[in-house]
């Protein structure tokens, strides 16, 4: 598989409740297969977090939204963005530690905004373009004479 080109570089899909999750997870893995395993695995960890964490304390129906930055070609990143309804209070339950350490350790950086009416439970992924492994890297050792 190649990268993409920039013209499938998107997704988006409604999410009313956590039976949504599985057509979410489906499309997430096809927009960043293409990547490798571990964004895939990243990715639908991501996705999964923040689906719960707006399944939470969103008001719902929502929204989740995915676009590979295209300004990144160095260093492509997929923005993952769970969009509800804004609950009458800030979102009220924070997120597990389990959530933390995924969150954490699977993204560039995430949170949680308010924008009028719209909670967002954001992040960025890592997309890591995979070796080509049809080719074998080869490893040079120097050694001293002696």
């Amino acid at each position: 598989m190649s990268i993409p080109d920039g013209t499938e570089l998107q997704s988006s899909h409604l999410l009313e409740d956590g039976s949504d999750l599985a057509g979410i997870r489906t499309a997430l893995r096809a927009l960043v297969e293409p990547y490798g395993r571990e964004a895939v695995i990243d990715t639908l960890l991501v996705a999964d977090e923040l689906a719960v964490i707006a399944l939470g304390n969103g008001s719902l129906p929502g929204e989740v939204h995915a676009v590979i930055s295209p300004f990144a070609a160095a260093q492509p990143q997929l923005r993952v963005e769970v969009r509800t309804g804004r609950a009458p209070v800030p979102p009220g339950t924070a997120p597990s530690r389990e959530s933390w350490k995924v969150l954490s350790n699977c993204t560039l950086a995430w949170g949680i905004s308010r924008d009028g009416e719209l909670t967002i439970f954001w992040a960025n992924v890592r997309l890591r373009i995979p070796v080509d492994e049809g080719h074998n890297a080869e490893v040079h050792v120097l050694r001293r004479p002696g």
